[in-house]
């Protein structure tokens, strides 16, 4: 069986950041310190391992990303999400 935990957790950012009214920025930060920082990359599908490598370095500063980088962090985690998802369940 698949491994969960990588699905669970960035479900919960997605969830987070889709209910909060905090600042993109906040939001953001909020997801990984809370959820995405826990995922290993070892554990995520290899299709976007470099991705998800690459994300978890740009989101350290993601308060002080400006609202367009701010934004495409947001659509990179949601692209994350949808690729964990289409593995975890076979899609």
């Amino acid at each position: 069986m698949k491994n969960p935990y990588p699905h669970e957790k960035f479900s919960k950012a997605i969830y987070s950041m889709a209910t909060s009214s905090a600042t993109i920025q906040e939001r953001i930060h909020n997801a990984y310190i809370d959820q995405i920082i826990y995922v290993k990359v070892e554990d995520m599908p290899e299709s976007v391992r470099f991705q998800f490598s690459s994300l978890l370095d740009e989101l350290k500063d993601a308060s002080s990303l400006s609202d367009e980088k701010a934004s495409e962090k947001a659509c990179m985690i949601l692209y994350i999400a949808n690729a964990i998802e289409s593995d975890y369940f076979g899609r």
